[in-house]
């Protein structure tokens, strides 16, 4: 990317953020997992999706991971790359929702949640784990599509 030449991020070719995910419960068998990287003007990069089978729950797209550089934040980086895998699971999958799981201390990504429509389903990640303790204080998150 032209425009991070002589910045920090020359050496990633311009990514100031990214976000991995999974399909669940689709009864899909591709392998690849979806990476959504995104540069300083919020122009996405998408790969495939890894689809696994969970039981019985809906067709839904989980989101893993998001990291968004920390001079970048608060710029709309996060917002496109929700953007970027909400519109992939409406186009390319069969997904009816999209999840994830935050750190409820987390106030500033649970608040761009909020705004993008995710709703918390559980206050404590530890319902759905049990007595893991490294689930505990994370809110499990949802977006209907």
């Amino acid at each position: 990317d032209h425009e991070a030449k002589g910045t920090k991020y020359e050496s990633c070719d311009g990514v100031v953020g990214c976000l991995d995910c999974q399909l669940r419960g689709a009864g899909a068998t591709t392998t690849d997992t979806v990476r959504l990287a995104t540069n300083a003007q919020g122009q996405a990069d998408i790969g495939t999706l890894n689809a696994k089978q969970y039981g019985t729950l809906l067709p839904h797209v989980h989101m893993k991971n998001m990291l968004v550089d920390e001079d970048m934040r608060r710029r709309g980086v996060g917002t496109s790359l929700l953007s970027a895998v909400e519109d992939y699971a409406k186009k390319k999958t069969n997904a009816q929702l999209i999840s994830l799981q935050v750190e409820s201390a987390n106030t500033g990504a649970v608040a761009l949640y909020e705004r993008a429509g995710y709703v918390v389903q559980s206050k404590d990640a530890k319902e759905k784990y049990g007595s893991a303790s490294f689930m505990l204080g994370r809110l499990t998150m949802i977006k209907e599509i």
